[in-house]
């Protein structure tokens, strides 16, 4: 079964969704920027339409022109993609949490340049 891909939109931009665990399997989750959405829980991604969505399809294999992308459109005019979290990497989302619960127990650890976070 081909998996198919909505492409939401609204008057102004576009957004394909894709399932997080897909950007890892095909090694690409560090070349999304953060002009692109996450849903709160991070599960599922909106690759902005003008440059993350065009790194997604060349993993995919997709050609220009050539009718392989199985995409959906669907059109809003009232948007909920833009009320998102803008994407994060899985590695900085984790690093963020980590910053946040030393800084809680230790406020001035990360501003002193004493503790560096390194995420491998």
């Amino acid at each position: 079964m081909k998996t198919t891909y909505t492409l939401h939109s609204d008057g102004g931009h576009g957004w394909l969704e894709v399932k997080r665990s897909e950007l890892t399997s095909l090694g690409i989750e560090s070349d999304i920027s953060s002009c692109s959405y996450q849903s709160r829980d991070g599960a599922t991604c909106y690759l902005e339409e003008d440059c993350d969505l065009s790194v997604f399809a060349r993993a995919k294999g997709w050609t220009q022109g050539g009718g392989s992308a199985p995409i959906v459109d669907k059109y809003h005019t009232d948007n909920r993609i833009r009320g998102l979290d803008s994407f994060k990497p899985r590695n900085a989302q984790i690093k963020s949490a980590i910053e946040a619960k030393i800084t809680a127990r230790f406020p001035n650890a990360i501003k002193s340049g004493k503790v560096e976070i390194i995420i491998i």
